[in-house]
């Protein structure tokens, strides 16, 4: 089919081969040294071409001029029109699927979620320090913490019956309280043996049951020991006073006991004061023991003002600083303050009654 130029197809088809050469030239198959390789043909980041070369934009946006060189806005061009150009749409948010319907396309109300994790986390007690893994690791410590307690308090709980059940025994059984006053050796080979499980309690105390043998046997032989103490004063008509000293150290190790625990104060600073404390005591006995100098009351009173103070000192540690498998040491540690608080005691109440 021929037609002259000025046939109307026929300058429709020319003007669009001028047009189409045109684009050509800002299309992606063009190449600018200039400009980088960035505008190859099929690279992602191309850009779109300019106003300007596209009849497509006085087509569809003829009412809007745009000046020469100015990038096409996205909307104003086909997308077949440009292969390698790909127009991404936006990422779903978090809580939708790109299989959901979005609640600005549908006009539909979000999906429903769980509401499980909502019952347990409050938003005001998260502020307050109330939830959160500091409270969650406080709770666990607290309650770590209380079971120490519980289980120190109920083996020095048995301790403290067992001396006081072999005590009775000796002082209210004339039979057995004649042999022992009549073996002093038995003094020695118990005070000898308490001693050696001591060590051994402190070499051995996490291998069960080997602490637990030697618990029970240290407890026998310290129980030994202060019920033949206290059998000499009944003996000698003073049972009222071993009487007055088990209610007055009873006394004072619950009250120093419920101070220490619900104060929250550090008694850090007593611990280089017992350990001086102990020394001046032992210094102290091994003098009078060596001079024969007597000064029972002065003695027995510095005796239980120290152990008092390590009745404080041991449960600030045990509430503080001892683990979950240091609980026979805590309960031996309380157990022997006790037992020299009771016998300063007596000592200081018989010192007072022969002055």
């Amino acid at each position: 089919m021929s037609c002259s130029p000025h046939t109307p197809l026929c300058s429709q088809l020319g003007k669009g081969h001028k047009e189409s050469k045109k684009v050509m030239k800002t299309s992606s198959c063009y190449h600018d040294p200039k400009r980088g390789s960035a505008d190859m043909a099929g690279g992602g980041d191309m850009e779109p071409p300019m106003a300007s070369s596209s009849p497509y934009y006085y087509q569809q946006q003829a009412h809007t001029p745009v000046m020469t060189g100015q990038a096409i806005p996205a909307q104003a061009m086909p997308a077949e029109y440009y292969p390698s150009y790909h127009h991404h749409p936006a990422p779903y948010p978090h809580h939708h699927s790109p299989h959901q319907e979005m609640p600005n396309q549908s006009g539909s109300k979000p999906p429903a979620y769980p509401r499980g994790m909502e019952e347990f986390y409050d938003p005001e007690a998260a502020q307050a320090g109330e939830q959160g893994p500091s409270s969650f690791m406080d709770k666990t410590q607290g309650e770590i913490r209380l079971a120490l307690l519980r289980k120190v308090y109920t083996i020095l709980s048995l301790q403290l019956l067992v001396t006081v059940a072999v005590s009775c025994l000796f002082a209210f059984n004339r039979g057995i309280s004649d042999f022992v006053l009549a073996t002093p050796q038995l003094f020695t080979v118990a005070l000898i043996l308490s001693f050696a499980c001591l060590i051994g309690l402190f070499c051995f105390k996490q291998k069960h049951p080997m602490n637990l043998i030697l618990l029970g046997v240290f407890t026998l032989c310290q129980s030994f020991l202060v019920g033949l103490i206290c059998t000499i004063y009944y003996r000698q008509g003073a049972g009222e006073l071993v009487l007055q000293a088990f209610g007055i150290t009873l006394a004072i190790f619950v009250g120093l006991t419920a101070y220490t625990l619900y104060s929250d104060k550090d008694f850090s600073f007593l611990g280089g004061f017992c350990f001086a404390g102990l020394i001046g005591l032992m210094v102290w006995g091994l003098i009078s023991w060596l001079t024969g100098w007597r000064s029972t009351f002065w003695y027995s009173l510095f005796g239980a003002l120290l152990f008092s103070a390590l009745i404080v000192y041991d449960t600030w540690l045990l509430s503080k600083r001892f683990g979950p498998d240091e609980a026979i040491t805590a309960s031996i540690m309380l157990y022997l303050d006790v037992i020299n608080l009771f016998l300063f005691i007596l000592q200081l109440l018989g010192g007072n009654r022969r002055d």
